[in-house]
């Protein structure tokens, strides 16, 4: 039933006697025309046949095809090259004899075809008529379709090759199918597809490292429709036509995204949910929808994707749009790449460490060398490893061998003072980091983010329990003054601020480093505002919540 299989029963319908109309099956974009285009050229150069095919596609009801086969069956008469030369010439003489003619009397062609007798001994004997895509038609009654088709078998000897698939017919046309079927088909030759077939056609243009890359996911996902491996193949093409995509990281990463999305996007796997549903994963799979079950086994089995930039800002915006953003994909090839050389090198520090630490037969040499692997490495190794290196090198007496911090620092200096980070993200820098690379990312910190005032360092603190105090400095150089001024002179939110600040303390809920930090700095302040004073200044400015009250 696949393409070899099918190639081989359409000839024998083709060769059997009293096989006049064949319907070729099969679902969507298996690749039915194609493998009618690939045999049909085969027959022909073997003089088996003289194919004339059309696509009703093109055609908005029968009359029109009707049309289109009767110039087409003419043109088979005339001698090659001069079929448009006499249409030319009668288009013509009816042009020159228009004033003759009444206006009710039209010449259609399309009324021609019973004058297809008188030549049938003139029309080669072994035209094969191919209509193609039937059930895309929706202005065709299949009822007079098949009717003038029977009228080209018994009046003009023809062979009739139907290619549909046929369970997408509906309606008046699904009926009038049914009822002929029996009658009116002399064979049905089925094209059923594997994946395998499919990907061999489908991806053959590709270039081999991105087919071998893409090809386990089509097979995943059962995908046999050609028309979407191309669709797959130009997104690829589009993707790589400035990018070099040859790494089998990236492959990895962006393949079955591009695989899942197009195919989506095209509406070919059917029952799968839409592309807003599967880039919303986490709220789609936590609605109580029926089949929601179903759908999270659904996504456990093709291990579905976690979307970022690339699916919500590059990808999906090009299915529907055809516009690439190219710089946003070009960063994002250079960011993954970073990220996995960053993964590698990290696994490979790990590794190293443990075998350091567990294996008292490593040498020193040993250790001097794969330091110095690493040193090479630094672009791609983090704030904190390299710490953990320079130690290992400060341990083993190395450090003016290896100089691994300056050399990091060398290698990424610039992309710190250039990098935009959140104050969270600053963070991860403030702890165990060499304090060379502590003072730049501090340097970048204050550039991002000057000292707070008093007055910002209250609100940020009663609405954080972090524990890092970079921006405690105003509280710690605070005095009962400052409280009192801001008391005094600010308004009912910060005053609530404060209060929030105060109030856990004095319940005692100070759990946590963050709680900690906080506790200690209001420890120094009550030694000088005690907290009758705060309170009474609290009052004072006409908030009234006492320290038991709600906040």
């Amino acid at each position: 039933m696949g393409q070899a299989s099918t190639r081989d029963a359409i000839k024998l319908a083709l060769d059997t006697r009293n096989t006049p109309v064949i319907a070729v099956t099969g679902a969507w974009g298996v690749g039915k025309t194609y493998l009618w285009n690939e045999l049909s050229k085969e027959l022909k150069d073997q003089k088996l046949i003289t194919p004339i095919y059309i696509s009703a596609l093109s055609y908005e009801d029968v009359s029109s095809i009707k049309s289109a086969v009767t110039s087409l069956l003419l043109s088979t008469v005339v001698p090659e090259g001069k079929w448009a030369l006499a249409g030319d010439k009668l288009a013509s003489i009816f042009k020159s004899l228009r004033h003759l003619i009444p206006d009710s009397f039209k010449i259609d062609v399309s009324e021609l075809y019973p004058l297809l007798p008188s030549i049938k001994e003139k029309l080669p004997n072994n035209i094969v008529l191919v209509i193609d895509d039937i059930e895309r038609s929706e202005g065709i009654d299949i009822s007079i379709f098949m009717g003038f088709m029977n009228y080209l078998i018994e009046n003009v000897g023809l062979k009739v090759v139907l290619i549909l698939n046929q369970s997408k017919l509906e309606g008046k046309s699904k009926r009038a199918w049914n009822n002929l079927r029996e009658k009116f088909i002399s064979r049905e030759v089925e094209l059923v597809m594997t994946c395998d077939e499919s990907v061999g056609i489908g991806l053959k243009e590709l270039d081999g490292r991105i087919s071998d890359a893409i090809s386990p996911h089509i097979k995943k996902l059962n995908i046999n429709n050609i028309r979407i491996m191309h669709h797959i193949s130009r997104v690829f093409d589009s993707l790589s036509h400035d990018i070099d995509l040859n790494n089998k990281s990236c492959l990895d990463l962006l393949s079955f995204s591009i695989v899942l999305l197009t195919s989506l996007h095209f509406n070919c796997l059917e029952g799968w949910p839409t592309i807003k549903e599967v880039l919303d994963y986490d709220e789609y799979v936590d609605r109580a929808d029926e089949g929601q079950e179903d759908w999270k086994e659904e996504y456990k089995k093709y291990g579905c994707i976690y979307p970022d930039d690339f699916e919500k800002e590059i990808l999906l915006p090009f299915l529907k749009t055809g516009h690439l953003n190219k710089v946003a994909f070009k960063q994002y090839i250079e960011d993954v790449s970073y990220r996995i050389n960053n993964n590698a090198v990290r696994a490979g520090i790990r590794d190293f460490v443990d075998k350091v630490y567990w294996d008292v037969r490593y040498k020193k040499i040993e250790i001097l060398n794969q330091l110095l692997v690493f040193k090479s490495q630094a672009e791609f190794i983090s704030a904190a490893d390299i710490t953990v290196l320079h130690k290992m090198a400060v341990k083993y007496k190395m450090v003016t061998s290896v100089d691994l911090v300056d050399e990091w620092l060398r290698k990424n200096s610039l992309k710190i003072s250039e990098m935009e980070m959140s104050r969270h993200d600053f963070m991860d820098f403030y702890g165990d980091v060499h304090g060379k690379i502590n003072q730049l990312y501090r340097k970048r910190y204050k550039e991002l983010y000057p000292d707070l005032t008093l007055e910002q360092c209250i609100i940020y603190r009663a609405s954080s329990s972090g524990s890092s105090d970079w921006n405690d400095i105003p509280i710690k150089n605070a005095n009962s003054d400052d409280f009192r001024k801001l008391l005094i002179y600010g308004d009912v939110d910060l005053q609530r601020s404060i209060y929030k600040f105060f109030k856990p303390i004095y319940q005692g809920n100070y759990l946590g480093s963050g709680w900690r930090i906080r506790h200690k700095w209001c420890l120094k302040l009550q030694m000088i505002w005690p907290l009758l004073i705060l309170m009474s200044e609290l009052r004072k400015c006409g908030w009234k919540k006492s320290v038991t009250g709600s906040n």
